[in-house]
């Protein structure tokens, strides 16, 4: 795959059938195949440019873009620990009002939902708003979405969290193409 059918693919939206379109491509293997398929060029477009580009906001917009066309994100929020400020950062964010994306969290602030899910070994389910989140118990409705650690997920500062991934809805959390992002 050359560079520019890599991102043609980028862009692509993921194959799934309707009823027209699936009288008309033939049978279900065959679908699945070119579905796969489109899945693979998809992805593989995705690393190719997220090994090309050195701007870390760039790379997360464009992860959030691509989750939002491949996994069914709705909202989406990608946060960095920024160690010199010790805080919690915005990098990039999709689907929110302009209030909403501008984190600044103190890493000392362990209270705040964002930050705590820095710090646990697997993904938390909160309720709200991303500018307003609070804890989440089942069953988990319409409001809810999940905060995903990447990196780390320890209560020592050497092994926690470099950041967060928040999507909406929280019903995403267990798509195979988030969790291969």
């Amino acid at each position: 795959m050359n560079r520019s059918e890599a991102s043609r693919a980028l862009v692509m939206r993921p194959a799934r059938a309707t009823g027209v379109e699936s009288s008309a491509a033939g049978t279900g293997a065959t679908q699945a195949k070119a579905a796969s398929r489109s899945n693979a060029e998809a992805k593989l477009a995705m690393a190719e440019f997220l090994l090309v580009r050195e701007d870390i906001s760039e790379c997360a917009q464009r992860a959030l873009e691509w989750l939002q066309r491949h996994a069914g994100v709705d909202k989406a929020l990608c946060v960095a620990v920024d160690p010199s400020q010790k805080q919690l950062i915005t990098l990039a964010a999709l689907g929110l009002s302009d209030a909403e994306p501008n984190v600044a969290l103190n890493l000392e602030d362990r209270q705040h939902p964002f930050v705590a899910a820095l710090f646990e070994p697997k993904l938390v389910v909160l309720r709200g708003s991303f500018s307003n989140p609070r804890t989440a118990s089942p069953p988990y409705g319409p409001d809810t979405f999940a905060a995903i650690p990447m990196g780390g997920g320890d209560q020592s500062a050497e092994t926690r969290a470099v950041g967060l991934l928040v999507v909406s809805p929280a019903s995403c959390r267990n798509d195979p193409d988030l969790q291969w992002l």
